[in-house]
């Protein structure tokens, strides 16, 4: 097993255990892989060889047109015997885990890149310290992502809650005038709290 193929296998594993902690069907290791998923895991660890700068976008992209290219199309529901898979489409597009994935194989296949060749010694019995280390930050990675997705959730309820106040503001002017003072008197108060942030 040379370098590059013993790089793609550590990473696609990795992934894999990722992808078991957040209960996705199909986990498989390097060795269920064909033929062909293997050649297009070793061409995008070629790619980050030949580019250690390129991004977890442009990896999906490269990723999406080699799929393309031998047939593949989208689909809700990823059916390997059919040529059809979910990710089939822009980076933006994908879920936040999805992207998490790219962006750590990406990650792995850089630090593994980097390793003197000494560390590497026999690639078919690797230093179990150097996985562990690699896992570890996988996983520091992987709740990297989650905080930061949940604070994503928390400013959306924020917002929403925004939304809904002025919503109520906007109902209450409309339905003010001269003789309904109790409206706006509501909405004056719902106004002085939205600028307050008080929500």
């Amino acid at each position: 097993m040379n370098k590059k193929e013993f790089i793609g296998k550590v990473a696609f594993n990795l992934i894999q255990v990722i992808r078991k902690y957040n209960n996705e069907s199909e986990i498989e290791t390097w060795n269920d892989l064909n033929s062909e998923r293997k050649t297009q895991v070793l061409k995008t660890v070629n790619a980050v060889i030949e580019n250690p700068t390129i991004t977890a976008k442009e990896m999906h992209s490269a990723w999406a047109e080699a799929k393309i290219f031998n047939g593949w199309k989208y689909a809700p529901v990823t059916d390997r015997s059919k040529k059809l898979h979910s990710c089939l489409i822009n980076f933006e597009d994908l879920n936040v885990f999805q992207q998490m994935k790219d962006d750590l194989f990406n990650e792995v296949v850089k630090q593994l890149i980097s390793l003197d060749a000494d560390k590497l010694n026999d690639f078919d019995n690797f230093n179990t310290d150097v996985l562990r280390e690699s896992n570890k930050e996988l996983k520091k990675k992987y709740y990297d992502v989650l905080d930061e997705r949940n604070d994503c959730m928390e400013q959306i309820e924020v917002l929403e809650n925004k939304r809904i106040q002025i919503e109520q503001i906007l109902k209450a002017l409309r339905s003010a005038n001269i003789n309904n003072l109790e409206n706006y008197t509501y909405a004056k108060e719902l106004l002085e709290k939205l600028e307050k942030e008080e929500y």
